[in-house]
């Protein structure tokens, strides 16, 4: 495939914050909007029009334990529950190496869901996948 504009989007280019903080041990993240829409039918077999409903966003991100233990630590919650911290933006940039337009997402209004902490023998690291309630995804930042 010939190079067009240059580098591309990928992992290597994509930077994250949580709560004013650069996560640095993050190996996924994943979020996506959905609708609920329905067909709309009036006289005869073919639609006539679509019905929309609500809009639902969802994610998750995974970070390394020990950046899980950081979140963990500035928790309000005297058991350390992640979900007692406050709402939180999420921010995530995707900036190429080379330059090039940076693109920004923000997560508006997350908060973690579950923590699900899981050790196998012979693990190297420790990876933790955090469901996010997301209040709105603005892909336009």
């Amino acid at each position: 495939m010939p190079m067009i504009r240059g580098e591309v989007y990928g992992w290597s280019s994509v930077r994250c914050v949580i709560l004013g903080k650069s996560v640095v041990t993050i190996s996924n993240i994943e979020y996506n909007t959905t609708q609920e829409m329905e067909s709309v039918y009036g006289v005869g077999e073919h639609k006539i029009g679509i019905g929309l409903g609500n809009k639902e966003h969802e994610g998750s991100i995974t970070l390394k334990l020990e950046e899980v233990l950081e979140l963990i630590a500035i928790s309000p919650s005297k058991y350390g529950h992640l979900q007692d911290i406050p709402f939180f933006d999420v921010i995530v940039s995707f900036q190429p190496k080379e330059g090039g337009g940076v693109v920004t997402h923000i997560l508006e209004s997350c908060k973690f869901k579950e923590t699900n902490i899981s050790v196998a023998q012979n693990d190297k690291e420790v990876e933790v996948e955090l469901p996010l309630f997301i209040g709105n995804v603005n892909y336009k930042a």
